[in-house]
C-alpha cells in the first residue's frame, strides 16, 4: 500500500502453480493370435449367427449371391501385406475379456498429466475521491499430457498460453450520476501434437501411397509444415481404432481477442437508468485442417464381408481390414493460413424503477449488431450450386459479402418484476430476448480453399472403394488468383446460407414465489421456460434416400463429400417446473438444494459446428425429438456443517476435537436418452440414421442397470426387413438414473498468526456403481446390457494447505 496526499494506490501480485499427475485405466478390444491369420472362429463359437463372406464371389455391383469363407477363416494368401504390416501394432490381449476373449481384451494404464502456473498483478489507484482507476495482468501457462492412441504407451499433449489485461476506471460525476469503463484484451497460444508427432508412419512404415505428407499442396509442401502431417493414420479396422484418429491434431492457435465497454448510471427519484456500449473485436489464426485426418484414415465397412439382408458387425469389417478392401479413405490438406476477423457490438439502456415500497420493474432495450466475418485478407467464401464453383469474396471483382446480408435491426427487450407481498413472501416474473451471440469465426473459419478436406468411397457399403496398396490420391492444388474456385469432386465444403443465416432469437422467460420459512430456510418455486429459434446448423445436401453413394444428389459433381449448406435452422424448447431451498451459514449449518421437472426438445444438441441427424427432406421432421441432455428430474443437496463441540473450550483435546467442518454435494439425476441405430444394408440410405424398429409397449428401462441382464429386452428391437426406414426415433429411450455423494472434511489448527488446513475430500464416497447407457449395437452380443460407467469409482484426496 503506497500513499500521496489525498490519492491512494494498491497493488497486488500472486503466483500458484498447480500439478495433477492422474492415472486410468483404459479397455479396448484387439485381435486375438487367431484372428491375425484370418481366424474368426472363436467370433463363430460366441456368435453361431456371424457369417464371413468372400467380396471376390456373387455380384460386384450389389454384393449378393457371395459365398462364404468356410468356418470363419479368411486364406493366408488373401491376407494383405500392408494390412499384416499394420496389423502388427496391435498389442496382444493381456486380459480374459468378454464374449469369448474377442471384445474388450486388452487393458492399460494411462498416466495423465498437468502442470499449470496462474500469474496475477492488479493496481488500483483513488486518484481522487471521485475516481478509481485499476489495471490488471494475468497470464497462465499450461503444460498438458494427455492424448493418448492405440498403440502408443506415451502421451502426447500441448502448451497453452493465455495472457489478459484489463484496464478500467469509475468516475462517480455527482451523487446521482457515475460512468465507468472498461478495456481489454485476451490472447491465446496453444499448440498441440500426439505421440506419433515426427514419423511418417503411413508412409514410410506402412507403405500407403499418399498418407502422411504425400501429395499435399500449399502450406503442406512448404517448409515446417509439411511435419504437421506426419503421425500414424487412422485405421478404423472396427476394432480398437489403430493409430492417431484426433483430428484435430497438430494444431498451432493464435487468438486475439479485444473488448471495450462503457456505462452510464443515473440516479434520478424512483428511477435508477442504466446505459451503455459494449464492442468485442475477434481474430483467429489457426494451422488445423481437422475436417478430416492430415495423416489420412481408412474405413473398413462390415458390409464389404457381408450380404445384403445379413446384418454386419465389427468381425466383418475387421476381416475386410485383413483383406486390405478399404470401404473409403479421408485426408485433409491446409492450403492456406486459416484467418477470421469478427466483430461485435451493442447498445442498451435498462430502467430499475422503484414504484413503491412493494414493487419494483426493471426494463430494457438492447440494440444488437454483427458485422459479417471476414478474411485477414478478403471475405468468406460461397459455393454455387449451379457451377459448383466456389467464389472468394472481395477477389477478381467479387463483392466482399457475396451477397451476405446482416441485420441491423436486432432489437432484444428486457421486462422483469418483483412484488414484495408481505415480509416473507416474494413474487418474481421476467422475460427477456437475447439474439444468438455465436462467432462465426469457429464453424465458418475455413472449408475450401482454406482447408482440402476430401475423400472417396465405394458406390455402396458393399463394393470395397479399392486396395489399401491403392492409397490416397493427391490433393487438389486451386488457383485462387482469379476469385472463383471450381469445387473437386471429393471435397467437403461449408458455406453460410445467404438467404437463411440472420441471427436466430432465445427468449427466456420465468416465474417465481419465494417463501421465507422458519429456521432461516427460504424456498422458492416456479416455472422456467425457453424457446430458441434459428439455430446454427449444417444441412447436408449430399444425401441419398436410399441406393447408396451413388444416388446422393449431387455424386456427378461432387462424388461422396458433404456439401453443408450452413444456416439459422434450429429449433430448440424448454419447459421446466423448479424449485430451490437455501438456509445461509447459520449456527454451524448451510443448506442449498434445488429440484428440477423439466422436458427438453429440440432438432440439435450443439449450435454452430453441428449437423442434423437426418438431412433427407422425407426424414427431416424427425430431427425434432428429445434433446440428448433431457433430463425430467434433477435433485442436488448442498450442506456445510461445522460441528460446536468444544467451540471455547481449550487444551489439547478440544484443539483436536474442535472446528471440524463436513461439506457435501448429492444429486440424484434421470438417465441419459440414447438412440438404437438399425441395419442400413437394404436401405443404403447416406447422410440420414437408420434406426431399430420397435415391436410393442416397451419393458424393462426400470430395472437394475449392470452387465448381467438387459435394460430392455432386446428381443423387441427388430432391423426393418425391406427397404425401409426403422421406426423408432432420435433419443427415443432412456438410460438408468443414477445418485451420487461427495463428501469433504477440512480441520483448520492455527499456530500463532498461522493456519494450518487438513483437507480430506472424497467423490462417489459410497463408491457404488452408476452405470452409463447399454450398448445399442444390435449386431453385439452384449447388445442392451450396460457396460460403461457414468461415473468414476471413489476418490479420495488429501491435503494441507498453509495460511500465513
Amino acid at each position: 500500500m503506497a500513499r500521496s496526499g489525498r490519492t491512494t494506490s494498491s497493488f497486488f501480485g500472486g503466483w500458484e502453480r498447480n500439478l495433477e499427475k492422474n492415472s486410468r485405466i483404459e479397455t479396448f478390444t484387439v485381435p486375438t493370435t487367431k484372428m491375425r491369420t484370418g481366424d474368426f472362429s472363436e467370433v463363430l463359437a460366441d456368435n453361431p449367427a456371424f457369417r464371413l463372406y468372400d467380396p471376390a464371389t456373387g455380384n460386384q455391383s450389389t454384393g449378393a449371391g457371395r459365398a462364404e469363407f468356410g468356418g470363419a477363416l479368411i486364406p493366408a494368401n488373401r491376407i494383405s501385406s500392408i494390412s499384416q504390416t499394420i496389423q502388427n501394432q496391435y498389442p496382444l490381449p493381456n486380459v480374459a475379456g468378454t464374449n469369448n476373449g474377442t471384445q474388450n481384451n486388452y487393458e492399460i494404464a494411462r498416466f495423465p498429466e498437468a502442470t499449470r502456473d496462474n500469474y496475477d498483478f492488479k493496481v488500483n489507484w483513488n486518484r481522487t475521491s471521485s475516481n478509481q482507476i485499476w489495471g490488471k495482468y494475468s497470464m497462465m501457462d499450461a503444460s498438458v499430457q494427455d492424448l493418448f492412441y492405440v498403440p502408443f504407451t506415451e502421451a502426447g499433449g500441448g502448451d497453452t498460453t493465455v495472457k489478459l489485461w484489463s484496464l478500467g476506471q469509475t468516475y462517480t460525476i455527482s451523487p446521482t450520476l457515475i460512468w465507468d469503463a472498461t478495456f481489454g484484451s485476451n490472447v491465446m497460444d496453444h499448440a498441440s501434437q500426439g505421440p506419433d508427432f515426427g514419423t511418417n508412419y503411413g508412409l514410410d512404415v506402412f507403405g500407403i501411397p499418399g498418407s502422411n505428407n504425400a501429395g499435399t499442396t500449399g502450406l503442406g509442401s512448404q517448409g515446417q509444415y509439411a511435419d504437421f502431417y506426419s503421425g500414424m493414420p487412422a485405421i478404423n479396422t472396427g476394432l480398437a481404432v489403430l493409430g492417431n484418429d484426433a483430428g484435430w491434431t497438430p494444431v498451432t492457435r493464435l487468438e486475439k481477442n479485444y473488448t471495450f465497454s462503457t456505462n452510464v448510471t443515473q440516479v434520478a427519484g424512483r428511477h435508477e437508468i442504466r446505459s451503455g456500449f459494449d464492442y468485442v473485436h475477434l481474430s483467429l489464426d489457426p494451422w488445423q485442417p481437422e475436417i478430416n485426418n492430415p495423416r489420412g484414415n481408412f474405413d473398413f465397412s462390415g458390409d464389404i464381408t457381408g450380404v445384403p439382408g445379413y446384418s454386419s458387425n465389427a468381425w466383418n469389417s475387421y476381416g475386410a481390414f485383413l483383406l486390405g478392401q478399404t470401404s473409403g479413405f479421408g485426408k485433409s490438406v491446409q492450403f492456406e493460413v486459416m484467418t477470421a476477423r469478427e466483430n461485435q457490438m451493442d447498445i442498451y439502456v435498462n430502467d430499475r424503477w422503484q414504484v413503491n415500497d412493494k414493487l419494483t420493474v426493471n426494463a430494457g432495450l438492447r440494440w444488437e449488431y454483427y458485422p459479417l466475418m471476414s478474411r485477414e485478407d478478403r471475405g468468406l467464401e460461397q459455393l454455387n450450386l449451379q457451377t459448383f464453383n466456389v467464389a472468394l469474396g472481395g477477389v477478381g471483382g467479387n463483392a466482399d459479402d457475396l451477397g451476405i446480408k446482416v441485420s441491423k435491426g436486432l432489437f432484444a427487450p428486457r421486462l422483469g418484476a418483483a412484488y414484495r407481498i408481505n415480509d416473507d413472501t416474494v413474487v418474481r416474473a421476467g422475460y427477456g430476448r437475447t439474439f444468438n451471440p455465436l462467432p462465426w469465426s469457429r464453424p465458418m473459419r475455413g472449408f475450401y480453399p482454406l482447408t482440402i478436406a476430401y475423400s472417396d468411397a465405394g458406390p455402396n457399403g458393399f463394393i470395397s472403394y479399392g486396395p489399401l496398396s491403392a492409397g490416397i490420391p493427391g490433393a487438389p492444388n486451386p488457383d485462387i488468383a482469379s476469385g472463383n474456385v471450381p469445387l473437386p469432386s471429393g471435397v467437403d465444403m461449408r458455406w453460410a446460407d445467404a438467404n437463411d443465416s440472420e441471427r436466430g432469437t432465445i427468449d427466456p422467460w420465468n416465474v417465481f414465489a419465494e417463501r421465507r420459512l422458519p429456521g432461516d430456510i427460504s424456498l422458492s418455486t416456479g416455472y422456467v421456460g425457453t424457446a430458441t429459434n434459428d439455430g446454427y446448423a449444417d444441412l447436408n445436401l449430399n444425401y441419398a434416400e436410399t441406393g447408396g453413394n451413388v444416388n446422393r444428389q449431387f455424386f456427378g459433381q461432387a462424388g461422396t463429400a458433404d456439401i453443408l449448406l450452413w444456416g439459422a435452422r434450429t429449433k430448440a424448447r424448454y419447459h421446466s417446473l423448479q424449485m430451490a431451498l437455501n438456509r445461509p451459514f447459520k449456527n454451524g449449518l448451510l443448506l442449498k438444494g434445488a429440484y428440477t421437472f423439466s422436458k427438453a426438445l429440440n432438432e440439435a444438441d450443439d449450435d454452430g459446428w453441428v449437423g442434423l441427424t437426418w438431412n433427407q427432406p422425407s426424414q427431416i421432421d424427425r430431427d425434432y425429438a428429445r434433446a440428448g441432455y433431457d433430463r425430467p428430474h434433477m435433485l442436488q443437496m448442498r450442506f456445510v456443517y461445522e460441528r460446536p463441540w468444544f467451540r471455547d473450550a481449550s487444551g489439547i483435546v478440544p484443539m483436536l476435537l474442535k472446528a471440524w467442518q463436513v461439506n457435501g454435494i448429492g444429486s440424484w439425476v434421470s438417465g441419459a436418452p440414447f438412440t438404437v441405430g438399425g441395419d442400413n444394408s437394404l436401405l443404403q440410405q447416406v447422410g440420414g440414421t437408420q434406426t431399430a424398429n420397435v415391436s410393442g409397449a416397451l419393458t424393462g428401462g426400470f430395472g437394475t442397470a449392470g452387465p448381467d441382464e438387459p435394460w430392455y429386452a432386446p428381443s423387441q428391437f427388430t432391423y426393418n426387413p425391406g427397404n425401409a426406414w426403422g421406426d423408432s426415433g432420435r433419443n427415443a429411450f432412456r438410460g438408468p438414473a443414477n445418485w451420487n455423494l461427495d463428501l469433504s472434511l477440512f480441520k483448520a489448527f492455527p499456530i500463532g498468526k498461522r493456519r494450518v488446513e487438513f483437507r480430506a475430500e472424497s467423490t462417489n464416497v459410497f463408491n457404488h456403481t452408476q452405470w452409463a447407457n447399454p450398448v445399442t449395437d444390435m449386431t453385439n452380443a452384449n447388445f442392451m446390457t450396460i457396460r460403461t460407467l457414468a461415473r468414476q469409482p471413489r476418490r479420495v484426496q488429501l491435503g494441507l494447505r498453509f495460511a500465513f
